[in-house]
């Protein structure tokens, strides 16, 4: 007699959307709310934004969401710079004010030395990376070279043209660049 294998069918259940109120920043600018006295680590939501979330991941100390709604805006918020921002995952704080990001990285480092911290250092927001691994793609069909960052979470690739935190020499030879190897 034969026995034929069928995969069992996945119960998935609907995860419901929560309200959350975000507190803090961490240091990789992600959002930080509590619920039911777990910290849940939200990418792109901002101290007081009231965000609806959907949880991505549970664990026993902490939880991750992912933004369905953002109810209202922060204080902080800005447009971002760079128009790959949320696609390349070079970037993760560019819809947070300059200032904001500053404090939250003095919190993160007072933290560490477990002592106040009263005045930081800071350097440029703009234009300071002056290393960078930029990946390639030839599409074989359309005979088309992609060159940029992985996207965030992904292996795919971001196809950028300039990027604002290089420094502007690396990003003044990004096209010339982009030219030279697609030949």
């Amino acid at each position: 007699m034969a026995q034929f294998y069928s995969a069992k069918r996945r119960v998935t259940m609907r995860q419901p959307h929560i309200t959350v109120k975000v507190d803090a920043l961490d240091p990789f600018g992600q959002g930080v709310a509590r619920y039911q006295g777990k910290a849940i680590f939200i990418p792109d939501a901002l101290p007081e934004e009231n965000v609806e979330i959907t949880l991505t991941e549970e664990k026993r100390q902490f939880s991750r969401g992912r933004v369905v709604k953002r109810l209202n805006d922060s204080p902080a918020r800005v447009e971002p710079r760079c128009p790959h921002f949320g696609v390349c995952g070079g970037c993760q704080q560019q819809h947070a004010s300059v200032e904001l990001v500053q404090q939250s990285k003095a919190r993160a480092l007072a933290r560490m030395l477990k002592r106040d911290v009263d005045e930081i250092i800071v350097g440029e927001p703009w234009g300071y990376r002056r290393r960078a691994r930029l990946s390639l793609n030839f599409a074989v069909k359309t005979q088309c070279l992609q060159m940029g960052f992985r996207q965030a979470g992904s292996s795919a690739l971001a196809d950028i043209q300039h990027c604002p935190v290089l420094a502007p020499r690396l990003e003044a030879i990004l096209p010339a660049l982009h030219h030279c190897l697609s030949r």
